[in-house]
């Protein structure tokens, strides 16, 4: 639920991973790392890659950036996918795993036949 990640529990995570050829470790959480635990992690993380055959590949992101990442790949067409996604983004609002902090930046409008008029006075549609 925050940017609760230590660096020895980060390092047990990392010996879970057998040879695998391709290592990925997500951090994953409201908010991203401090720049200086990500770095102070990261440090870690090369020495450990050093001695491995294929490395582990690091990624801290947000809930909400994986919404955003998402949303750029799926078509608009895709109605279903779309659906499924803004399900998704009302449970991480609802169990706080975005930050509301930006919430003006997002607004839904449900369109509707009787309040078209309404929306094309107010200059709600592009």
């Amino acid at each position: 639920m925050s940017d609760w990640f230590y660096t020895d529990q980060l390092l047990r995570h990392l010996k879970s991973f057998s040879d695998e050829k391709y290592k990925v470790m997500i951090t994953l959480a409201p908010e991203l790392m401090k720049s200086e635990k990500k770095i102070e992690f990261e440090e870690h993380l090369k020495a450990y890659n050093a001695t491995q055959t294929y490395p582990v590949m690091h990624v801290n992101t947000t809930f909400e950036e994986i919404i955003d990442a998402i949303r750029d790949v799926i078509d608009d067409r895709d109605y279903e996918m779309q659906e499924v996604l803004d399900d998704y983004l009302n449970y991480c609002y609802n169990d706080k795993l975005i930050i509301v902090s930006d919430s003006w930046k997002r607004m839904r409008v449900q369109l509707a036949g009787t309040t078209f008029n309404f929306n094309v006075s107010e200059n709600l549609l592009l």
